[in-house]
């Protein structure tokens, strides 16, 4: 999961205009919109990187799992709060990426850590 948060920062930081477009329709074609996909690229990034990293050094992944949960079921749920300016073929993508991200975390968030005595 934290492979795939950072290739989709690195999409969403180098190509925004490819990429918001997808999520927001036509307005991800202005410069606000390409400035909130570099944002949401950089948050990726830095979660998905800081849980590798906790990883490679041993350290607890559950506080950066249960960090990657609120953005991943925001981002759903403010696609279905401003769904009717989201592209109606996004929509499913979206849902299933953020709430599928965010349900895949809360299902494993218990367990990662469990060979560190519960730290």
């Amino acid at each position: 999961m934290s492979i795939g948060r950072i290739a989709i920062g690195v999409g969403l930081i180098t190509a925004p205009g490819l990429w918001a477009p997808v999520w927001v329709g036509r307005d991800g074609m202005s410069g606000a919109a390409r400035l909130f996909s570099r944002a949401v690229g950089a948050r990726d990034i830095a979660i998905g990187a800081s849980t590798l990293a906790a990883m490679s050094k041993g350290e607890a992944v559950r506080p950066w799992v249960i960090a990657a949960i609120v953005p991943d079921a925001v981002d759903a749920i403010a696609t279905f709060i401003e769904r009717e300016d989201v592209p109606k073929i996004s929509r499913p993508l979206v849902y299933l990426m953020g709430g599928g991200a965010a349900a895949a975390g809360a299902a494993i968030q218990g367990s990662v850590d469990s060979n560190k005595n519960g730290h």
